[in-house]
């Protein structure tokens, strides 16, 4: 119990002796000294306190010219987004964030969205067969445009027949770069010139597709007949019937009837001419010997007509 009673006294002692004092006083200049490099030297030199720079104006430049703007300024640069504007140069910068013209510190990141290269590939819609207003507003609602609207001669006036792009014959369900401008075929009605009718019975079917574009009338719908002895792929019938001196309406429909079983795809076996989209119906009683066969109706293609009008929509 003695030693225990001795501690308190002897610690009265040393709180209020000099060495104690001493000690106290080195502890707080220490203290003050780590204060005074810390925030008023390490922490300045750190965050580079009181310096600024002024962020330069690098949209609608390319991303390249950016970055080397940007170094210049001591400012460093991350590509947070690309996106496809038709009306931009691709790769160029479309905005910037902090903007431009704005204060921050030598080093700050600055984020770019980037137009993109090369434009998203789209589907063409179904766009044949429907109204040229149609067509629009389906071409406009998957990122295509209408370059022109050209008319020809067909019995349905103002129907979209077929499209093309860049001068090539495009379907729905081809891909095309976004905002990529088609230009459409669409019927005028039926020419008032007369065309005498091409005997295309024996012939291939391209082949005979070629006499209809060459003589300025329209293929209508396609029937295949898998029982026919003929070779695949040959015309076995057609209607209107060839007769030597007949003639018909300029743009007018010819059903073909062809050799062999009907293909999965179509348009891809008739190496797709034109819509992919069938016509109407013609009479079904005509040559009655054939109603006992296994004929089959799918969509045809349609053919160019030779004198096609340009019209601007």
């Amino acid at each position: 119990m003695s030693g225990k009673s001795l501690i308190l006294p002897r610690m009265l002692k040393y709180l209020k002796s000099r060495e104690f004092w001493l000690t106290l006083l080195g502890l707080v200049v220490l203290a003050g000294l780590i204060f005074a490099v810390v925030f008023y030297w390490f922490l300045p030199s750190y965050t580079r306190h009181g310096e600024s720079v002024i962020v330069p104006e690098v949209t609608e430049v390319s991303l390249d010219e950016a970055i080397g703007i940007l170094e210049e300024k001591d400012l460093r640069h991350e590509v947070a987004d690309s996106i496809f504007i038709s009306n931009l140069p691709p790769g160029s910068v479309i905005s910037q964030d902090p903007s431009g013209m704005s204060k921050v510190k030598p080093g700050r990141r600055i984020y770019l969205t980037v137009n993109k290269l090369v434009p998203p590939k789209v589907r063409i819609p179904e766009i044949y067969n429907v109204s040229t207003y149609q067509a629009k507003l389906l071409l406009e609602g998957a990122g295509l445009k209408i370059k022109r609207i050209e008319y020809i001669p067909d019995e349905f006036k103002n129907l979209v027949r077929y499209g093309e792009f860049e001068g090539k014959r495009v379907k729905p369900g081809d891909t095309l770069p976004k905002f990529s401008e088609l230009v459409l075929y669409a019927g005028r009605g039926l020419g008032s010139q007369r065309v005498g009718i091409p005997d295309l019975v024996g012939l291939p079917y391209q082949e005979a597709i070629s006499n209809l574009h060459r003589v300025g009338l329209n293929v209508g719908p396609i029937r295949f007949n898998p029982e026919a002895p003929e070779p695949v792929g040959t015309v076995i019938r057609q209607n209107p019937s060839y007769i030597p001196g007949d003639s018909t309406n300029l743009g007018t429909s010819m059903t073909l009837f062809i050799a062999g079983p009907e293909p999965e795809d179509p348009i891809e076996y008739m190496d797709f001419e034109g819509d992919g989209e069938g016509e109407e119906e013609e009479n079904e009683n005509e040559n009655e010997e054939d109603n006992d066969r296994s004929v089959r109706s799918v969509p045809a293609p349609r053919s160019v007509p030779s004198d096609t009008s340009s019209d601007s929509e």
